[in-house]
C-alpha cells in the first residue's frame, strides 16, 4: 500500500485527542503505519528507548529557559522539524522548540510564527538520538529502508504525540506565559505543519477542529 497522507493526519489528529501515554500512543501509531506500509523498519523504530524521550523532552523547555530566558511573554510555541544529513547523505531531522511572543488561534496560515517576537535559544533542540537513527533506518545507504515516506510518518507522529505529552501544568508554569491559552505549533520547517492543540495552567487542552 502507499502513504495517504489525508487518512494519516486523520488518524494522527485522533491519537493526539485522545491523550494517551507517549509510549503507548506511538505503538498504536506505528502499528497503523505498518498496516499501510509493511517493512521491518517499524520493527527496528519500535525499539528505539522512547520511554527514556519522554523523559529527556520533560525537562527539555525547564532546561532551556533555565539556562536562557526568553525576553518577552510567551504566548506560543513552534516545535520544528529540521531536515538534516550525515556523512552518508542519509536524511534524518533534528526536532527543536522556539518560544512566540504572538499568537492568534483565529489565523488559519498561523503567520503569528513569522512575527517579530522570537525566540530561538541556542542548543534548543530535543536532546535524544531516537530522530536520526529513525531516519538513518529508513533513508540508509543501501536503498533498502522503507525511504523518505516512513520517515515522514515516523517524524510527525513521534513529534505531535511527544510535545502533546509534555504539555502539562509544569510546562506552563516554566514558560510563565502571560496569555492564558498557550499556542503550539509542530511541523517540517519545508512544509506541513500541524496544529495540535492549546497549553493552559490545567495543561494540555487538544485541538477539536482540524489540525492541518
Amino acid at each position: 500500500m502507499s502513504f495517504d497522507p489525508d487518512s494519516f493526519f486523520e488518524v494522527l489528529s485522533a491519537k493526539v485527542r485522545a491523550q494517551l501515554p507517549f509510549v503507548e500512543a506511538m505503538d498504536s501509531m506505528l502499528s497503523w503505519c505498518e498496516d499501510q506500509m509493511p517493512h521491518s523498519d517499524w520493527s527496528i523504530v519500535r525499539a528505539l528507548p522512547l520511554a527514556a524521550d519522554l523523559s529527556a523532552a520533560e525537562r527539555w523547555i525547564p532546561e532551556l529557559l533555565s539556562s536562557q530566558p526568553c525576553p518577552f511573554g510567551i504566548r506560543a510555541l513552534y516545535f520544528g522539524l529540521a531536515e538534516m544529513a550525515n556523512d552518508e547523505d542519509e536524511e534524518f531531522a533534528d526536532l527543536y522548540v522556539g518560544f512566540l511572543g504572538q499568537y492568534d488561534a483565529d489565523d488559519e496560515e498561523s503567520a503569528w510564527v513569522f512575527g517579530d517576537l522570537r525566540h530561538y535559544p541556542e542548543g534548543a533542540s530535543l536532546p535524544t538520538d531516537s530522530l536520526r537513527i529513525a531516519g538513518e533506518t529508513f533513508n540508509r545507504e543501501d536503498g533498502k529502508g522503507l525511504g523518505n515516506e516512513g520517515n515522514y510518518m515516523f517524524c510527525m507522529a513521534y513529534s505531535a504525540l511527544l510535545v502533546a505529552s509534555i504539555m502539562s501544568s509544569q510546562t506552563y508554569q516554566a514558560l510563565n506565559p502571560d496569555i492564558d491559552r498557550v499556542g503550539m505549533l509542530v511541523g517540517w520547517d519545508s512544509g506541513d505543519l500541524m496544529k495540535p492543540g492549546d497549553l493552559s495552567a490545567d495543561g494540555f487542552i487538544p485541538r477539536q477542529e482540524a489540525m492541518i
